[in-house]
């Protein structure tokens, strides 16, 4: 809690300087979403970076209602099991990139619209596995990835039932290709960081390093005559 000293002059409660002070964080990580925005392509000014956050958050908000109109009767009449079909994630923390923990009605009933953090650009989240040891393409994971303001974030994990057809029932055709575009782009980033970490890797090889757990039997290795 700041503290006001009446000394200084300042009019404002100390109250008032915190709320301030919270207030100008949103208004930071929204000031670096709209400047992701336009770096990134999707738009060309921050007018037009702000519209289209508009639209990307208001397509989340759609995404909510789909699941707690669709998916919840889904699994209220028994066509499917949450823990079959239409299922749905939560990730208590976003951050650690894990694949969350399948919710049931009652979890998804208690999600509301003014959860999401309207501050993130993202929609999708794509991730490729590779294995040193796995012949052809390695496997990708796609999702539908809604983060929230707590930090945790809502997942669609791929799935094979209806979900993704529901889905697209539910979504106007411009949300539809909005959501497609956003696809696009999230491909697009995950190639790019595919080629940073394999020319990372290289340079790590070239190097000699490698990670310090490994390192002590890696390096008696070299001293074992032939």
């Amino acid at each position: 809690m700041s503290i006001h000293n009446p000394g200084l002059g300042g009019p404002e409660s100390s109250h008032e300087q915190d709320w301030k002070q919270e207030e100008s964080l949103p208004e930071s990580e929204k000031a670096n979403t709209l400047q992701f925005i336009i770096e990134t392509g999707r738009a060309r000014t921050p007018e037009a970076a702000e519209l289209y956050l508009e639209r990307l958050n208001d397509l989340k908000r759609k995404i909510f209602e789909f699941l707690q109109n669709v998916v919840v009767e889904k699994h209220q009449i028994g066509i499917a099991d949450p823990l079959e079909a239409y299922r749905v994630a939560y990730l208590p923390d976003a951050f650690r990139k894990s694949r969350g923990n399948l919710v049931d009605n009652t979890t998804i009933g208690s999600w509301r619209a003014e959860d999401i953090d309207a501050t993130d650009p993202h929609i999708w989240s794509l991730l490729r596995e590779v294995d040193s040891n796995q012949d052809g393409s390695a496997p990708m994971v796609d999702q539908i990835r809604i983060q929230l303001a707590n930090n945790g974030a809502i997942s669609i994990p791929e799935q094979m039932s209806g979900m993704a057809w529901n889905l697209r029932k539910y979504l106007s055709p411009e949300e539809l290709q909005l959501l497609g575009i956003e696809f696009g782009h999230e491909n697009v980033a995950l190639v790019k960081k595919l080629r940073e970490e394999a020319d990372e890797l290289e340079r790590t090889i070239q190097s000699g390093y490698h990670f310090p757990t490994w390192r002590p039997v890696l390096e008696q290795s070299k001293t074992v005559p032939d």
